[in-house]
């Protein structure tokens, strides 16, 4: 939506505050809603990602601290992550 709306800024009555890069934070209940927003926005070329134990694992293994990428709001315009994740500090 907020893509939509910096395109178009002048179909859209409200002066909404907006970013040149929008990001969103989705908060799914399972894992496997979380795979499904992922391949749906991926298909708008969006690019997304979800937060969760397997990712986790992958990323760690490969030694990218993956919070701080997250943080930093620059590789995906979409985080899904899981309520069990929301606990850490970051």
């Amino acid at each position: 939506m907020l893509l939509e709306y910096n395109q178009h800024p002048e179909s859209y009555p409200a002066n909404l505050p907006t970013r040149s890069r929008p990001i969103g934070v989705v908060v799914t209940p399972m894992k496997g809603l979380a795979s499904n927003i992922v391949n749906e926005v991926s298909k708008l070329n969006i690019s997304a990602f979800s937060y969760c134990h397997e990712t986790l694992s992958n990323m760690q293994k490969v030694g990218v601290h993956l919070t701080q990428e997250i943080m930093e709001c620059v590789k995906w315009q979409v985080t899904c992550v899981d309520p069990e994740h929301l606990h850490n500090k970051e």
